[in-house]
Order: C-alpha cells, then sequence, then structure tokens
C-alpha cells in the first residue's frame, strides 16, 4: 500500500526547534569562551588559510645555539632538535600553538647536578620569529604565580621553573624537583644563555600603546590567531583594565594600513552579527567606532590610523564605553 506524505505534527516540529536550540547554544557556549585562550585548540589551518599569516620565511636554523652547562652540573642527555615539522613530537597538543605564533626551531636537553644525579633540570629553548613571537608565546603560557627576575624585561621564576624572553627567543627551564640549589642552577642557565646568545632588543611598541589603567605587563597577551574565534583576527594584542571596580578586556591590532583595519572591522561586525549579535548605535565620542550587544555582553570596536582596537565581552554598555574611551585616549597620544 502506498503510504501517504504527512506533514510533521507539532510535536516534531517542536522536537525539530528543540534540537536547533541546542545546537544553537552549544555554538554561544563555544563563541563566549573564545577569549579564555586555549593554545591546544588553536587551528593551524585558520591560521595557514588567513590572509594575514606570520612570515616564517627568514629561516636561521642554521645559526649555532649554545646551551650553557652552569657550574656544578653536566649534561644528562644529549641536545635534541626540532623543526616545525618534528615538534609535535616534543610537545603534542600544544604545538600549534608556536607554529602560529611563528617557531623556527626548538633545542633541547636536559642537565643533572653532579654532587645529585637526582637533581636535574630540562631547557627548551624556542626560536621564534620576532621579539614579538616569543613575547606572544611567554605572555599566553604566563602561569598565574611567578617571581620577576632582573636577567630580561620579560622573566620570571617558579618554585621549579624559570620562563623568559631574550630577543627571538623564549626559554623555559623546568627542574625534575623544587630546590634552593635547583633555582641557583635555573638562574645561572638563564644568566649563561642571555650572556653568550647575542639578540635584538625586544622591542614590541603595542606595549607602550595600552593606557596606564591597561598596562600591567603581567596582564597583557597576544593572540596569534584566531582571537575571540574570528579567523580573520590575528596578531593581538590584549590587556585586561580595571575601571571604576570592573575588569574588562580591551584589544589592539596593527594592520598595517588604515584600509586592512576599516576592512576587518567591517568583517568582524558581520561575523558577530552572524552569531546574533545585535547592532547597537555607537558613541559620537568615538570616530568609526561598532557596538554590538552579544550574548548578554557588549563587544565595542574602532579603527585608529592602521590599528584595529576594542572592548571585548564587555558586561554593559556604560563599561563597554568608559573602556573604549580610555583606550582611545590612549591610542591617540601613543600615535602623536
Amino acid at each position: 500500500m502506498k503510504k501517504k506524505n504527512q506533514k510533521p505534527s507539532k510535536l516534531e516540529t517542536g522536537i525539530g526547534l528543540f534540537i536547533l536550540l541546542i545546537i544553537a547554544g552549544i555554538a554561544i557556549g563555544v563563541f563566549a569562551r573564545q577569549f579564555q585562550f586555549n593554545p591546544a585548540v588553536i587551528s593551524l589551518h585558520d591560521t595557514l588559510v588567513s590572509e594575514n599569516k606570520i612570515d616564517v620565511s627568514g629561516d636561521r636554523s642554521n645559526e649555532k645555539i649554545i646551551i650553557p652547562i652552569p657550574k656544578g652540573t653536566t649534561p644528562m642527555t644529549a641536545p635534541e632538535n626540532f623543526s616545525p615539522d618534528t615538534l609535535y613530537e616534543k610537545i603534542n597538543g600544544k604545538a600549534e600553538l608556536y607554529l602560529s605564533a611563528g617557531f623556527i626551531r626548538l633545542l633541547s636537553q636536559r642537565i643533572k647536578s653532579q654532587k645529585n644525579p637526582e637533581l636535574w633540570m630540562e631547557a627548551l629553548i624556542y626560536e621564534m620569529k620576532t621579539p614579538s613571537s616569543a613575547f606572544a608565546v611567554f605572555s599566553i603560557q604566563r602561569r598565574d604565580s611567578g617571581t620577576p627576575t632582573e636577567i630580561s624585561r620579560f622573566s620570571y621564576q617558579t618554585e621549579n621553573a624559570l620562563f623568559l624572553v631574550h630577543g627571538s627567543y623564549y626559554l623555559e627551564i623546568i627542574s625534575s624537583k623544587s630546590s634552593e640549589e635547583m633555582k641557583q642552577f635555573l638562574l645561572e642557565f638563564a644568566k649563561l644563555f642571555v650572556r653568550q646568545t647575542p639578540s635584538e632588543s625586544v622591542s614590541i611598541p603595542e606595549l607602550s600603546m595600552f593606557p596606564k589603567e591597561c598596562s600591567d605587563l603581567d596582564r597583557i597577551s597576544i593572540i596569534p590567531s584566531s582571537a575571540f574565534g574570528f579567523n580573520k583576527l590575528n596578531n593581538v594584542f590584549t590587556s585586561t583594565c580595571s575601571l571604576n571596580g570592573e575588569e574588562v578586556m580591551v584589544f589592539i591590532s596593527n594592520r598595517k594600513t588604515s584600509q586592512n583595519a576599516e576592512k576587518l572591522s567591517s568583517d568582524y561586525r558581520e561575523f558577530l552579527k552572524n552569531f546574533g549579535g545585535i547592532e547597537i548605535p555607537g558613541s559620537d565620542r568615538i570616530k568609526n567606532s561598532n557596538l554590538i550587544k552579544i550574548f548578554d555582553s557588549y563587544e565595542l570596536f574602532f579603527t585608529s590610523g592602521s590599528y584595529f582596537c576594542g572592548v571585548h565581552e564587555a558586561g554593559d554598555r556604560k563599561t563597554a564605553e568608559t573602556a573604549a574611551a580610555v583606550l582611545f585616549n590612549g591610542i591617540g597620544r601613543a600615535l602623536k
């Protein structure tokens, strides 16, 4: 018997709509957590297809890096070299972070105490494309607790590790155990490396562009790719500001030309609207600004010359506008 074509019942329609709402909810959750940058899930594909991908053509792999051996220690293993093709073998799960930031090579070695072989440290020396690339992985991998050192502007030591940027190099020196002896070995290793390794000075103009309310270096990071879930938005400097008792994230990204900045601003606006963002008339105080309400938070962004800037996930409109005004004025002073 030939079956009749029946229209979906109201129940079936309701179930279908419910499923669609679940899928939309998942998408919302994913988007809302994009600012909590997780190196393990950076999309390398997005990085490679991006129009503004980082150029790593200036390969310096023929230059020799000397691994220092502090007094009182001896090599425990032979040095190991890792290229962009083999990096995953050493740090599987995090390789995409370094690759997207401009990774050139990694040299690692384990060094042990001569007196106590159970005490050893592993030095991981990442050579990156630029000082900004080195700072990017330093800032993203930054641990919550740590004591700054005088070895370099960007360095800190924890109970069992030391992290620093030296020019285009990012170092992680991690010990097997926490002890005063190992802490001294870590410091001595870092000092010797800086002393014997020529490198350009770390010059990152964006760091001085944040207004004083947002200038704490410990709260500034670089997102190399797919910032806030948008694959066209890369090389983004973010900072957390404290304004009138509220904390809010602001960002700066140099797009090289004003035309690029304006195009990115337009594309980001459409990206947010496609996810349900509602466009709200912006403030006249900031030219070329856009205000979008999305998922109970506010995105306010604008262009200033070649820079694309803004406020990410402010809790209310007033906070978004206050932070944007502070950022706008700070960038204006920096560009004079």
